[in-house]
């Protein structure tokens, strides 16, 4: 998807620093991308917050998105609205 204010990213960004420091063996894969200024801020941020496994993938099609979340045991989806109600 698209780096929308509205997706609150940098709730997931915040979290992530959080439960990076307690669990070792967790980390986290943003999907998606955004204009240049919305890709740089979040990437900025996670680096300010010593995000070490935190990893943004760009934009992926609906097979790669499949296989990611078959590997995943969590999926993060902090939206205040979703337009289109599919994920």
């Amino acid at each position: 998807g698209k780096f929308a204010d509205w997706k609150r990213l940098d709730a997931v960004l915040y979290a992530a620093k959080k439960y990076e420091a307690e669990f070792p063996d967790l980390g986290t894969m943003i999907v998606g991308s955004g204009p240049p200024e919305a890709i740089e801020l979040y990437e900025g941020l996670a680096t300010k917050l010593g995000l070490e496994r935190t990893f943004f993938l760009g934009p992926k099609g609906q097979d790669v998105l499949a296989q990611l979340f078959s590997a995943s045991e969590l999926g993060m989806f902090p939206s205040y609205k979703e337009p289109f109600g599919m994920v």
